[in-house]
Order: structure tokens, then sequence, then C-alpha cells
């Protein structure tokens, strides 16, 4: 999940004990949220698409066949 993260530039990554990352990340996106500046990036998702993800498993499929 991480590297799909990293890779589409569509959030911040954080583990699962680190409590204080979470917390700044969950703060710093809400305090934006209020003053209506909280920005969604999409970045690369398109990416992950079932059409895109459809159409590289097709390719590999008709490689191998």
């Amino acid at each position: 999940m991480a590297a799909i993260l990293e890779e589409s530039q569509c959030g911040q990554i954080a583990g699962f004990n680190e409590v204080s990352r979470l917390k700044n990340i969950l703060l710093q996106n809400f305090n934006l949220y209020l003053e209506n500046k909280l920005e969604v990036n999409a970045g690369n998702i398109q990416a992950y698409s079932r059409f895109e993800l459809t159409r590289k498993l097709s390719h590999i499929l008709n490689s191998i066949a």
C-alpha cells in the first residue's frame, strides 16, 4: 500500500506505530479542511483504474499465449 501511495503521489504515509506522525497528518489535514484549503491530489491514480490494470493483464496474458 505504501508503494502505491508513494508512486501515485495520492497521500501521506505513516507506520501503524507512528502515533505522533499519524496525529500530525490528521491534524494538518483537518486544519486545512476547516480553512477550506484542503486540496485533493489525484496524482497518478489512473494507473490503478480497472481499465488500466485490465489492459496490463491483457498484455501479460497475450505475451505468454
